[in-house]
């Protein structure tokens, strides 16, 4: 795992600096190569083929030059079918991604079976390309202007070039409101874009042209197909998908936190390494607590188990991290364990398997169920909403995870008639009303023209391109929460500790399988992950098989009325003075959770982790 960047139209001071910023994805290696004006730099952290991997990795003619952020799990086998026209000097995938663009131009990244954002500089035709896995694991911005073009791994290393200011986008900052991040292609400051997933970028003569090399169809589903040849099938790819990432000519172990997807994926680790090192992370408090069935997997498994329980004293001790981390505002709260397993397993290891993308890909969040319930009670929900409205008050508010009153608000808060919005409401970390009443009205009246989430997802996922609400739903998850939320957070928290984390379930050959499987082989009335959990159960006990779904979170909800208090109120009261917002509305938030009459952790956990951005990265 790495750290590039890339410069045309400026000078060695600068490209030396944007690399420098990277310095935590790399720290074992740093070089750059220049053509002209054009300038690409690396920050290398070495996994495979630790001496002879170097980049930027040139040519033998010195015209083309490649510098890569990831994995390729299949080199190995593209490298036998271009070993006849090239000869090979080192034993690197960066080398397969050099040789194979020679041959094969565009169409390499179509071949390439990873994780990996790529910048090529070719010579030949002076055209820079630059591309991105098809999932979106690793990340890659980039600046354009007339003068100039800057691409790099984080928005801090675009941040170094001087003429790029650091204004806040308007638009962006209502969806990370609402998300809890900037969805791509956009970012939080204007001018700066992200490349989407599954995206190669052309820069030539000054002109960007930008090409989308693979889409996943969420339309074509089985015909026929029993649920016993699709488990037998499931299993052989994702085990076949576990083996590809176990290689590393470095200390390798899993992330496990006794949930179904990392213990199916240690399972099979532990297949290919019996000396198997599993990491998990434990909270003082239970309701958040999953470290006993991680203990229990590790137990079945026999792996060499190695667990941390935390407090809100370490996670005090981090916060002032999280915006050096996050250098755009991303309000997942689970981006504090995970930076704190990652430091924790980067102790013992240097590379990390984990079980991300099994919730996205195999349904199996709880909004399923609640989409689920809504299509059966669609017709009475007036009524139904109108009954909670007039109990609410006597629901107590809870701060255990995921207590009744937050499922029943997030619930029946939403009246939307569109699935997909129906969802990002249910997710989002402020529902449109509650933005509607913080933002000054000066934003909406002068700064934004209409909805943004609205307009976003209607652009991005129209009704008449998918087979029926839950394709589209679907599509929605994986490229609004699962790219832009959940693979910027793992990519984040580990890197940060230089520790490269990789993502079996979401090798791109397991996720089209996975597609055109029926809607109700995952969702089998409200049961998740159904088809997933038939084949855990050859493996575990009912008691890990049959587990719901419980997410990597925090006890924030106590902790902002206890230990985070001083520190919470801080942060509320700084963001107030900004002209974004109306301070009365966000002091009725802060005061609802205060005093228990409604839990408001995540909303004020987006504006707390804003003004953690805005104290780092707008001085």
């Amino acid at each position: 795992m790495c750290g590039i960047a890339g410069l045309i139209g400026g000078d060695e001071r600068t490209i030396r600096t944007m690399t420098a910023a990277l310095r935590h994805r790399g720290p074992d290696d740093e070089n750059f190569f220049q053509d002209n004006n054009i300038w690409l730099g690396h920050r290398r952290l070495s996994i495979i083929d630790i001496e002879g991997g170097r980049q930027p990795m040139v040519s033998p003619d010195g015209k083309v030059a490649v510098v890569f952020n990831g994995e390729i799990y299949n080199f190995q086998e593209l490298k036998k079918t271009l070993e006849l026209g090239y000869g090979f000097g080192t034993k690197s995938d960066t080398e397969v991604i050099l040789s194979g663009y020679l041959k094969w131009g565009l169409d390499v990244f179509g071949k390439l079976e990873g994780m990996f954002a790529i910048g090529i500089w070719d010579g030949r035709t002076k055209t820079l390309i630059l591309a991105r896995d098809r999932m979106g694991e690793k990340p890659l911005y980039y600046f354009h202007d007339k003068n100039l073009f800057a691409f790099a791994s984080e928005l801090k290393g675009l941040l170094e070039v001087p003429v790029i200011r650091r204004e806040i986008d308007p638009e962006s900052l209502y969806l990370y409101l609402s998300f809890g991040q900037v969805p791509a292609p956009k970012s939080i400051l204007k001018n700066i874009l992200k490349l989407e997933a599954g995206t190669l970028l052309m820069l030539n003569d000054g002109r960007i042209a930008a090409k989308t090399y693979w889409q996943p169809d969420f339309n074509k589903k089985f015909s026929e197909l029993s649920l016993e040849k699709a488990g037998e099938e499931l299993e052989s790819r994702i085990a076949a998908s576990v083996k590809k990432t176990m290689v590393a000519d470095v200390p390798l172990g899993v992330f496990l936190s006794g949930g179904l997807d990392s213990s199916l994926v240690a399972c099979f680790a532990k297949q290919i390494n019996p000396e198997l090192e599993t990491f998990s992370i434990g909270f003082k408090e239970k309701s958040f607590d999953e470290s006993s069935y991680a203990r229990e997997v590790a137990g079945i498994l026999a792996t060499r188990h190695n667990e941390k329980v935390i407090g809100s004293e370490e996670v005090l001790g981090f916060l002032p991290r999280v915006a050096d981390i996050s250098d755009e505002p991303l309000a997942d709260t689970s981006i504090i364990p995970t930076f704190i397993l990652s430091c924790f397993a980067g102790s013992k290891i240097k590379v990390a398997v984990g079980g991300d993308g099994g919730d996205e890909i195999f349904m199996g969040y709880q909004t399923f169920i609640a989409e689920r319930l809504w299509q059966k009670f669609k017709f009475f929900m007036p009524v139904l909403r109108m009954a909670y409205a007039a109990a609410a008050d006597f629901i107590p508010a809870s701060d255990k995870y995921m207590p009744l009153d937050f499922k029943l608000r997030r619930f029946f808060l939403v009246a939307e008639s569109d699935a997909v919005l129906r969802h990002q409401q249910w997710l989002a970390n402020n529902h449109t009303d509650t933005l509607a009443a913080i933002l000054s009205p000066d934003i909406h009246h002068t700064a934004l023209s209409g909805n943004p989430v609205t307009e976003l997802i209607d652009e991005s996922l129209p009704r008449s391109g998918y087979l029926n609400d839950w394709a589209r739903i679907i599509a929605f998850y994986r490229k609004f929460y699962l790219g832009d939320q959940v693979l910027a957070k793992i990519d984040r928290a580990s890197m940060a500790n230089s520790l490269e984390v990789r993502s079996p379930l979401l090798n791109h050959n397991l996720v089209e399988y996975a597609l055109k499987l029926p809607t109700d082989f995952h969702l089998r009335g409200l049961t998740t992950k159904y088809l997933l959990r038939c084949v855990a159960s050859k493996y575990f006990p009912p008691r890990i098989a049959q587990r719901k779904k419980q997410g990597f979170a925090m006890p924030l909800g106590l902790w902002l009325k206890n230990e985070l208090y001083s520190f919470g109120a801080e942060k509320i009261s700084a963001l107030k003075t900004s002209m974004w917002f109306n301070g009365r509305e966000i002091d009725k938030l802060w005061n609802e959770h205060q005093k228990g009459k409604v839990d408001r952790r995540i909303e004020l956990w987006n504006l707390i982790a804003l003004q953690l951005w805005r104290e780092k990265w707008l001085k």
